[in-house]
């Protein structure tokens, strides 16, 4: 795997996260719903940074829409990458 397609992989986590936001803030609220719609469409962005991040759009797609996505889960994989990071 290279940089770039982790760094695709973590834009594609980035999406996730906000579109499994459970908060009431108007900005979250506003990113959920772009998220959704981003993942949910069959568009050509969507469809090239999972192929910049290496992975299947329809993969990454069904998996969204049949709830296997957990939003906690990755939120919390993210802090412990900053952390590391840091």
């Amino acid at each position: 795997m290279t940089p770039e397609n982790k760094l695709w992989q973590h834009v594609l986590m980035q999406a996730m996260i906000d579109a499994t936001f459970t908060g009431d803030t108007l900005e979250n609220s506003r990113a959920k719903k772009a998220s959704i719609k981003w993942m949910t469409k069959t568009g050509k962005d969507f469809h090239t940074v999972c192929n910049l991040a290496g992975m299947d759009p329809d993969f990454v797609r069904e998996s969204f829409l049949a709830g296997r996505v957990d939003g906690e889960l990755l939120r919390s994989a993210q802090g412990r990458h900053k952390e590391t990071t840091l």
